[in-house]
């Protein structure tokens, strides 16, 4: 008993068709969708895996902490205010000194989001022959990733915490999934 060979030839043409769509399409395809995933984990202030892992609150935004409110300015102190004791008449520095690099819109700023969104708006996708590489040029995204040690201006070293926002996703997988599923069903019709 023969095979048919016309059978033969459209299953052989679906099969080239989905390894050119896979090798060229696919790529560019998941590179946006996952950019987008991502960049949507700064709005939503977590990372996005099998549910919302939220990120760890930020000392700008908590009012016990010397860091609320600050939004680097570069102002530096070039004079204090002083008072005068009215018994003794001292001079001494007065307490309420202008908070420097204070800033009321960042105590409410989402979380690794500044004015530009510079660190969301880097997130790339580079597309090649059946891969795609999520890369930024901030060389302050690895750290913000992964967490680690930095230097605070001259205050020595803090430990940053991981605000992941790029990285495996149950979530985006299932986007994939069903876009690669959607892609064969169109195919295969």
């Amino acid at each position: 008993m023969g095979t048919n060979p016309d059978i033969e030839q459209i299953i052989r043409h679906k099969l080239e068709e989905v390894c050119a769509w896979a090798k060229n399409d696919l790529p560019r395809i998941v590179g946006k969708e996952a950019v987008d995933h991502f960049r949507d984990n700064f709005n939503k202030e977590g990372f996005v895996d099998g549910g919302l892992h939220k990120w760890p609150e930020v000392k700008r935004r908590d009012e016990s902490s010397s860091w609320y409110g600050f939004d680097y300015k570069g102002e530096k102190r070039t004079s204090y205010a002083f008072k005068r004791d009215k018994k003794t008449g001292k001079s001494f520095k007065d307490r309420k000194q202008k908070k420097l690099n204070f800033s009321k819109t960042a105590t409410q700023r989402k979380i690794l989001n500044g004015p530009s969104h510079e660190l969301q708006n880097s997130l790339r996708y580079i597309a090649n022959s059946g891969q795609v590489t999520i890369t930024s040029d901030k060389p302050y995204a690895a750290i913000q990733n992964d967490g680690g040690t930095v230097r605070v201006f001259g205050k020595g070293s803090a430990q940053l915490p991981a605000r992941p926002f790029v990285g495996d996703s149950k979530e985006l997988s299932d986007k994939i999934n069903q876009i690669i599923d959607n892609k064969l069903n169109q195919i295969f019709k």
